[in-house]
């Protein structure tokens, strides 16, 4: 498979958010998000998005318990976890990005995109010590390798970066964080990297609904 920018996103999403297993004769390719938020998301960018690079037919449903899209496609399983060398089952904390998708700054911006538009966020900090809202651009892991690459990556990208962990209060364990602040890089990662998920260019402005 030709590796082009739509496959770097799509590869990003499933890093994201991801299962992927076999089960009998049938191979389950699953991405879950948010009821409400992410609707729009699923269905016009998403949806389109994998259609692009492979024909497999899409099961959607929603329930109380959010929004499931899913795959039954033995051709996408191969490639997610043979050909992308990309681990099945629930999401790893060893997960990284593919070395065959770090070739070039365009696929590596597609790729980032995709695990922002999944695992990302946009934080408007209200503390006193700013005259202003001041902006955060946070993405949250609980794998520590996917964590130092995507550090790496954006500061070869020019970012400056801040990289932490914490002990979240779930049996998630240790998550990893990955900050930007500040309008310099809010405005310079609209520019450069993007947002496919609408979620987050609706809270591109401190006052908007999404408040």
């Amino acid at each position: 498979m030709e590796i082009d920018e739509n496959v770097g996103e799509f590869v990003g999403v499933f890093i994201g958010d991801d299962f992927v297993n076999k089960y009998d004769n049938h191979s389950i390719i699953e991405f879950t998000g948010h009821m409400i938020d992410e609707k729009e998301y699923f269905y016009y960018q998403l949806m389109p998005l994998i259609r692009t690079i492979f024909p497999a037919k899409p099961h959607i449903t929603i329930r109380e318990r959010g929004l499931r899209l899913r795959y039954n496609s033995k051709d996408m399983y191969e490639k997610i976890v043979n050909e992308f060398n990309l681990p099945a089952g629930k999401k790893s904390s060893n997960i990284k990005i593919p070395v065959m998708f770090l070739k070039n700054k365009k696929i590596i911006k597609s790729v980032i995109r995709g695990i922002f538009d999944t695992d990302g966020s946009i934080i408007w900090d209200r503390r006193k010590i700013y005259k202003n809202f001041y902006p955060r651009l946070s993405v949250t892991t609980i794998s520590k390798k996917l964590a130092h690459q995507l550090k790496d990556l954006l500061e070869d990208l020019e970012f400056n970066v801040y990289l932490f962990k914490d002990k979240e209060k779930s049996n998630r364990g240790v998550a990893y964080h990955i900050d930007l602040y500040g309008f310099k890089q809010l405005n310079r990662w609209i520019k450069e990297i993007g947002f496919s998920n609408p979620k987050h260019i609706k809270r591109l402005s401190p006052g908007s609904s999404a408040w």
